[in-house]
């Protein structure tokens, strides 16, 4: 079994902290003040991380902390000599994925998967993301304006994806307004007009008779008036009467018959009533005709409705190919849905992450930090996550750290002077 030993340093005048060469969790236990954190927060320096400056014991020249390969000679400044022995995890801080400090619920789950990504080790864009955006209809990504991070670029991705989703969304709004607004601008008016009557042919036949009418009436006028000018010229020139006379009998000889002055009456009403027929037959076929292309134009909104739902749904598919990503270091019990984390919960099912309480939320955190880390590798957990876990879940996690050969160092807060325990379970 290695140690870590620390000397000197803030309120610690000597501390020997056991590291388990199988894995595990070892706890720092203490009154308030007694240095806890202070462990902690050299642990850290130790191990690489930055961290709060430490500072040599009140009367002392240096400090040091040594182990794992490495020291730390803590005097004026901190100076790190060795090679660790172990894997740290650098970088990473598993209690920004508990809670990483935003208000806005999508900004923090971004914020999340952006651990989760570091976590994972995760760099670059998943392969899934050029067959997702092309399902989408955006351009291909090797020619995309797009950020190196992964869950930024999902993020830019599904925006895009559903950009596209509200335009269809949209054009079916409108298609639908203009249409409902068609079939409620004829009232009613619509007519079956399948069965209506030919009145085309009526009305041609009665529109020739009654131009064949009124050239017989311009012709009687026609003649009428040369009877006319014939009576003048009889009275203007009695020389000439015999001949005029004899003209006007060969005029009036073939002057037409007078036609039935009932009988255009009769024509013109059924004309009338032929041209009425067939304006409200027209508008009948009119209002039919619009309201078929209504009704044709309501079936292709609700297709583009649910163009728009399948859109959505795709836009969906980038974050399912980052979880894709992810699912190897994420519990059973943990799943991303389009860009928002949920855990299952027991008797309530399929919640967001945020809901869960603190102490849910720092057991899942803790286990991916031990899912992802190396063999051989230690971290520290803050004294605040510890104590929010319960005796089972404590009891859970030291056993994933213990199978997969991690070393988590973490504190509570208890009476006496400072120690450092293995963490054993409760009997």
């Amino acid at each position: 079994m290695n140690e870590i030993s620390i000397e000197n340093v803030g309120p610690i005048e000597g501390l020997n902290i056991p590291v388990p060469a199988g894995g595990g969790i070892v706890v720092l236990r203490g009154r308030n003040g007694s240095g806890k954190t202070t462990a902690l927060e050299s642990t850290d320096r130790l191990l690489g991380n930055k961290g709060a400056r430490l500072e040599p014991t009140d009367g002392a020249r240096k400090g040091s902390v040594d182990g794992l390969g490495a020291r730390l000679t803590v005097g004026r400044s901190v100076r790190r000599t060795g090679e660790l022995e172990v894997q740290a995890l650098a970088g990473v801080d598993p209690m920004a994925f508990v809670d990483p400090g935003l208000k806005d619920a999508d900004a923090a789950d971004q914020r999340r998967l952006q651990h989760l990504c570091g976590l994972a080790g995760l760099t670059g864009l998943p392969a899934a993301f050029e067959e997702v955006a092309q399902t989408c209809g955006l351009d291909d990504l090797r020619t995309a304006q797009l950020p190196d991070d992964p869950v930024a670029a999902a993020g830019f991705l599904r925006r895009e994806a559903q950009a596209k989703a509200r335009a269809v969304e949209e054009e079916a709004q409108r298609r639908r307004t203009a249409a409902q607004g068609a079939l409620d601008a004829l009232g009613g008016a619509e007519h079956d007009v399948e069965d209506l009557p030919d009145l085309d042919g009526p009305l041609e036949r009665l529109a020739a008779r009654l131009q064949e009418l009124k050239g017989h009436r311009e012709q009687r006028q026609r003649t009428g008036d040369r009877l006319q000018m014939l009576d003048r010229k009889i009275a203007e020139t009695r020389a000439q009467l015999q001949a005029y006379e004899a003209e006007r009998e060969e005029v009036a000889g073939s002057l037409p018959p007078a036609e039935d002055p009932a009988e255009e009456e009769r024509i013109l009403a059924e004309r009338e009533d032929l041209l009425v027929r067939r304006s409200e037959q027209r508008a009948a076929q009119e209002a039919h005709t619009k309201a078929k292309a209504a009704r044709g134009e309501l079936e292709v909104c609700e297709g583009l409705e649910a163009e728009a739902a399948e859109q959505r749904q795709r836009a969906d598919g980038f974050h399912k190919a980052l979880f894709e990503e992810l699912r190897e270091v994420l519990p059973a019990n943990l799943r991303v849905r389009g860009a928002c984390i949920q855990a299952k919960k027991e008797g309530r099912g399929w919640v967001e992450f945020a809901e869960l309480s603190f102490g849910e939320r720092v057991r899942m955190a803790m286990e991916i930090a031990v899912r992802t880390c190396p063999e051989n590798a230690l971290f520290t957990v803050q004294q605040e996550a510890w104590e929010g876990l319960d005796p089972t879940n404590r009891s859970e996690l030291n056993a994933l750290a213990c199978e997969y050969g991690v070393v988590l160092l973490t504190a509570e807060a208890a009476e006496g002077d400072l120690v450092a325990q293995e963490f054993q379970d409760a009997d």
